[in-house]
């Protein structure tokens, strides 16, 4: 049987061991409702709010944040969204950004609130010029991602901040972190941000739990209506041992951050290196287009070679890979994130993402790079024989 060679870790990664351990722990000793008023409920309770202490000290947001647990960074992106949208103005978005972000707002019957794109860089980041020119005392909303699930490419928070501030400064700020919360450094201390949103599951936490932090004093609308759990921000029972795990897994990537960031470093190069070397035409956009990007994704560009006979075929070699983020995985025709990073049309069925995650390692990115490359040369010499 093949050993897989795992490289989508963008769409979920595997969980820490000390996080699997305490999710296993937790949920044994804290079945119990943490909203019951008896001595279990209350244990589960407290086990909940160390958690949640636990996340906000080790990221830095102990004093300006509060953290609301919700079940995924689409619902948390989904409750700031909705709350907004129902404002007079006009909200930012790009619509390179998750569907999470760019769907509310396009996709919202609102007599309310209308919505602008946020222009791009052919290299993927923000044209901070033009979003200076777009701000004004009526925008009421400017979301969008860290690091984009699709290019990799890193947004320039603490500047693109600094513009909303001064040019629309009662502008909320939104921001999704979710591929780079944990795995790259980012203090919400020195982030002068309104809310942002995360998902444990791409950090190596469990599935099914997530954070939304909101900078204190913000008001948002509850998304979720019922008992007042979450302080009163979100109802539902929650999740006390996925949030305990979630809490584990935030400490141990503070701790391995620096190791993991050189091993994602040192997998991308060993990529690019092998697939320069290969003799395939190819094309790096965005690793290779300016702007500063995350060393833990890479988006790949095969002219005239079908993403999705490409990723079959390794399937078969034990090579895991995507083509979009899994979210769009499964639709067809155009894709407007690629057509809003300035990526030809004729060009969206040709790109891969391959991604890297705690568990990646040198030889896993070798032996995929081999057998990316044998893929495509095996394709190109079928195509030629038509």
């Amino acid at each position: 049987m093949l050993e897989l060679v795992y490289l989508d870790h963008a769409a979920s990664t595997p969980m820490l061991e000390r996080a699997l351990e305490a999710l296993v722990t937790a949920t044994r000793e804290h079945f119990a409702n943490p909203a019951s008023a008896h001595r279990l409920g209350a244990a589960a309770e407290q086990a909940l709010e160390k958690a949640r202490s636990a996340i906000l000290e080790t990221c830095g947001g102990m004093n300006r944040f509060e953290l609301l647990f919700t079940s995924s960074a689409t619902e948390a992106n989904n409750t700031v969204l909705a709350s907004l949208r129902r404002d007079k103005g006009y909200a930012l978005v790009s619509r390179a950004e998750h569907p999470s972000l760019v769907k509310p707002l396009l996709e919202a019957e609102s007599p309310g609130i209308e919505t602008r794109e946020l222009p791009l860089l052919p290299s993927g980041a923000i044209d901070e010029y033009l979003l200076e020119g777009l701000l004004g005392p009526d925008c009421r909303l400017v979301a969008l991602t860290h690091a984009n699930n699709q290019s990799g490419v890193l947004q320039d928070i603490p500047a693109i901040a600094s513009l909303v501030r001064r040019r629309a400064p009662g502008a909320h700020l939104h921001v999704d972190a979710a591929q780079s919360f944990a795995k790259l450094e980012l203090r919400l201390e020195e982030l002068d941000v309104d809310s942002l949103s995360t998902a444990a599951h791409k950090m190596g936490g469990p599935r099914g739990i997530a954070a939304l932090f909101l900078r204190k004093g913000v008001e948002l609308a509850p998304l979720l209506r019922g008992g007042g759990h979450e302080h009163g921000r979100r109802s539902s029972t929650p999740a006390v041992a996925l949030a305990v795990a979630f809490s584990v897994a935030v400490s141990e990537a503070a701790k391995q951050r620096t190791a993991w960031v050189e091993r994602a470093l040192a997998a991308r190069d060993r990529l690019v290196v092998g697939l320069r070397t290969s003799g395939i035409d190819h094309c790096l956009p965005f690793v290779e287009g300016g702007a500063p990007t995350s060393p833990y994704l890479v988006c790949l560009l095969l002219p005239g070679i079908p993403s999705d006979v490409v990723m079959r075929h390794l399937e078969t070699r034990g090579v895991i890979v995507s083509s979009t983020s899994a979210c769009s995985s499964r639709k067809r025709g155009p894709n407007p994130v690629l057509s809003a990073l300035h990526l030809p049309e004729a060009l969206h069925a040709s790109v891969l993402r391959l991604s890297f995650g705690h568990t990646t390692t040198l030889e896993e990115v070798e032996r995929g790079a081999i057998c990316l490359v044998e893929v495509c040369k095996d394709v190109s010499r079928l195509k030629d024989k038509r």
